[in-house]
């Protein structure tokens, strides 16, 4: 079996998440938010709030 990239082993995995929101409340794509959120602890958010400053101030 080919090596597997560790980034694609990821996304394989968060694309079986099911996305848990009411569908007319849906104004981001669940998986662009986990993605932003991973960069964001990444880049040293430790808190929800930080972390939606990270995305807000993208």
């Amino acid at each position: 079996m080919p090596p597997c990239q560790p980034s694609a082993r990821l996304l394989d995995h968060v694309k079986t998440l099911e996305d848990p929101r009411a569908e007319h409340l849906l104004e981001h794509q669940l998986l662009d938010i986990i993605g932003l959120t991973i960069c964001a602890v990444l880049c040293g958010a430790e808190v929800w709030v930080e972390i939606e400053d990270y995305m807000t101030g993208l």
